[in-house]
């Protein structure tokens, strides 16, 4: 995958042009670093955007939900979410990518 396919470009043009003309930069976030380090990624986008990190966000009660239903286990989507408990570090694996 190029980085044109992915808007990293426009992204990086458009963070230049709101830097230029006077306004705040966009504050990202390296998904890498939201997988190996949740909570120190979590508390350094809080502190950067001016809000209270709060520990007990990256945890949760699981919900039930019906057997056999949405994407085989251990598959991570948002679907998935509820029958989590919460967010760990995990090692990043990298994933395949498509030829162009």
């Amino acid at each position: 995958m190029t980085i044109n396919a992915i808007g990293m470009e426009r992204l990086c043009e458009m963070q230049a042009a709101i830097t230029s003309a006077g306004g705040t930069p966009p504050v990202v976030i390296d998904s890498d670093d939201l997988v190996t380090r949740p909570a120190a990624t979590m508390a350094a986008y809080c502190a950067a955007v001016g809000l209270r990190f709060n520990l007990a966000t990256l945890t949760w009660e699981r919900a039930n939900s019906p057997s056999g239903a949405g994407p085989p286990a251990g598959t991570p989507t948002p679907a998935t979410a509820p029958a989590s408990s919460g967010t760990n570090a995990n090692t990043r694996t990298p994933s395949r990518t498509p030829k162009s």
